[in-house]
């Protein structure tokens, strides 16, 4: 069926009502919500694949960037993938995603980022697991930060400016989190017709701290779902924390998007915490060369791998290249010794800090003499990679 496959934006409002209607049977949601989704993300995002000429599904690209080593990279999230029922089994996602990475590669576009409802689809598209999504609990009566000093308000329109930036700042630090545009920044404030009461922490006419978070009910209990929450400075953690146990007189738990290596929970005193919910984000280099020059590296850190890259979609990622760093900043050239022989999938895993080199030999994604291991464990090591925004 592949030579009657083409794919392409939506030709015209027919189309655009198609892909609203599949998403809507798709995901369970009422057409409305698919077409607000829509509207949110732009008809000109959208990419429909074609069987002899009828939409047969499609995804929505959500451009943005995504913080590794500290610097922000392009990437191009991808969202809402569907294909009819009947379609299905019949290659039309599979040519969908390898069109769509294929003109991304065109545009220079270093990295792709999405939330897998199957892995399989997407491994066979070179994505691979990067990175997590948790969602953890805390008991209010656990946190026993009583903190006040540093000044608390409730958010100003003014301060929009100031709580993105301050929300960069705190991004950079976390590895896999995202530069979020205005269709996160919308998820956030106003989610589905539920708005976040938000607050801020100040020092002097600075804000080092923010949370959003909107009441939940449940039986006989209310919670708080933190929609977000940064601490640029201990004091604001502890701030923070003292904040939200200041609410348990009237609610239980408090539930929001973190990391097992997320420094707030450090400040907690006590593990009063669970993590309810855990699954992972898949990541995609899409461009090889512009990829690992973007990212930033450890300034300490020098060093000189050859990678041999196998990339099936996209042939020209494929080959040698030569990565060198040196004062938090990487040369990329064809060439070289290519003695870290490596599937694309694992380099995503490599490059998010996902994964240790050993880790993918023993998966079966690299091969490399132990040295090269070693160096290539000090170029991509670091935190936890996690991200807090879905999409």
């Amino acid at each position: 069926m592949k030579h009657d496959l083409s794919v392409a934006p939506p030709a015209n409002a027919s189309e655009e009502a198609y892909y609203v209607a599949l998403m809507a049977e798709t995901f369970v949601s009422p057409p409305e919500r698919s077409a607000e989704y829509l509207q949110s993300v732009g008809v000109d995002q959208v990419r429909l694949v074609r069987v002899g000429g009828q939409p047969v599904g499609g995804l929505a690209l959500l451009p943005k960037g995504q913080y590794f080593g500290g610097r922000r990279i392009p990437m191009v999230g991808v969202a809402a993938v569907c294909v009819d029922p009947t379609q299905r089994a019949g290659g039309a996602a599979s040519e969908l995603m390898r069109q769509t990475l294929s003109e991304q590669h065109a545009a220079g576009m270093p990295l792709s980022a999405l939330y897998p409802a199957t892995v399989k689809l997407y491994r066979r598209a070179g994505y691979e697991c990067a990175g997590v999504e948790a969602l953890l609990k805390v008991n209010l009566d656990g946190i026993t930060c009583r903190d006040r000093e540093a000044p608390m308000r409730p958010v100003r329109p003014e301060d929009e400016p100031v709580l993105h930036a301050a929300y960069q700042q705190w991004a950079a630090r976390h590895p896999g989190n995202v530069d979020r545009t205005e269709f996160h920044w919308n998820r956030i404030l106003d989610l589905r017709g539920s708005k976040a009461t938000g607050y801020v922490v100040t020092n002097g006419d600075r804000i080092d701290g923010y949370v959003y978070f909107v009441t939940t009910t449940e039986p006989k209990l209310w919670n708080m779902d933190v929609r977000d929450i940064v601490a640029l400075t201990p004091a604001a953690a502890r701030r923070l924390l003292t904040f939200l146990a200041d609410h348990r007189t009237i609610r239980q738990f408090a539930s929001w998007k973190s990391s097992p290596a997320d420094p707030l929970l450090l400040h907690l005193g006590e593990p009063c915490y669970e993590f309810t919910r855990a699954r992972p984000w898949m990541l995609r280099i899409v461009h090889v060369a512009n990829a690992l020059a973007a990212r930033g590296y450890a300034p300490a850190v020098q060093a000189e791998l050859h990678f041999d890259v196998a990339d099936d979609v996209l042939p020209e990622n494929g080959g040698r290249w030569t990565l060198r760093v040196e004062a938090g900043t990487a040369q990329v050239t064809r060439g070289g010794r290519g003695s870290l022989a490596i599937d694309v999938r694992g380099l995503a895993a490599l490059y998010s800090g996902y994964q240790s080199p050993s880790d993918l030999v023993l998966a079966g994604l690299l091969r490399a003499p132990e040295a090269e291991l070693a160096a290539a464990a000090a170029v991509f090591g670091g935190p936890l990679p996690w991200m807090r925004d879905a999409f």
